[in-house]
């Protein structure tokens, strides 16, 4: 996300939609992939993917902001795993959506890059799941303290 496209505040709904977007937008990608055979399946998939790798990083962007979930979590627990695992996600997200956006080339075989979209997808599905935990850190182990 550049400079001029940073949002002023980063709100947990706004941050949940963009992984959802992604997710959305991957799912679109492997339709088009499933499509293949057919004609410009790859300017389509490309545009998808351009859009899932936007929504990672507006997601990212405001879970790393002083008000988003990650840096909220890390305030109110400290540092815990879920806290380090989220940024380490974050980075892996990022590189998946840029890694399949750019195998897509006309020489690309679409299996391929079902894969590798399947791969995006699963990792986004379990980042979803990281999310709650760190809900739970924000919300609950700073009231009792750590508990990792």
């Amino acid at each position: 996300m550049s400079a001029n496209d940073e949002p002023t505040s980063a709100p947990l709904p706004q941050e949940h939609e963009s992984i959802l977007q992604a997710l959305r937008g991957v799912e679109r990608s492997l339709d088009e992939l499933g499509q293949a055979a057919g004609t410009g399946w790859q300017e389509r998939a490309r545009a998808d993917l351009r859009e899932v790798a936007a929504s990672i990083a507006r997601h990212c962007w405001f879970a790393e902001s002083p008000e988003g979930l990650v840096a909220e979590a890390e305030r109110e627990a400290g540092r815990s795993r879920h806290v380090t695992e989220a940024h380490r996600e974050h980075r892996q997200l990022a590189e998946l959506a840029h890694e399949l956006a750019g195998a897509l080339t006309n020489d690309v075989e679409a299996g391929v890059l079902h894969q590798r979209a399947e791969e995006l997808l699963a990792t986004l599905r379990k980042h979803l799941a990281l999310e709650v935990d760190l809900i739970y850190d924000a919300a609950f182990r700073g009231e009792r303290g750590a508990l990792d």
